[in-house]
């Protein structure tokens, strides 16, 4: 389900205005990858629970390396293990925002 269904669905169910609810829904969004960010998990109630998982991120980082190390030697991989340099940067900027944060 796309975001503008999940918009349309909730107007119609709930007679609101559909610029409302989209903001609403926005919203929402927003504040599930801000949570995701910082290594918090979400759960939203009927629609599941979201979890940022530290141990499946480093893992799945030492897949990417390996994968980066392969492309290195001519190997071919695949096109997501081409931004291996700026998901790692990206991880080393969150461990030090939670480092920051939980001091």
């Amino acid at each position: 389900m796309i975001r503008d269904e999940i918009v349309d669905q909730i107007s119609e169910r709930l007679q609101i205005a559909p610029a409302v609810v989209e903001k609403v829904v926005a919203h929402q969004f927003k504040e599930v990858a801000k949570a995701l960010t910082i290594y918090q998990s979400v759960e939203v109630s009927g629609f599941g629970t979201f979890l940022f998982l530290k141990k499946k991120a480093l893992l799945t980082l030492k897949e990417m390396q390996a994968k980066a190390l392969k492309r290195e030697r001519g190997e071919s991989v695949p096109m997501w293990a081409q931004d291996l340099p700026a998901l790692q940067q990206r991880i080393n900027q969150l461990d030090r925002q939670i480092c920051h944060s939980e001091k």
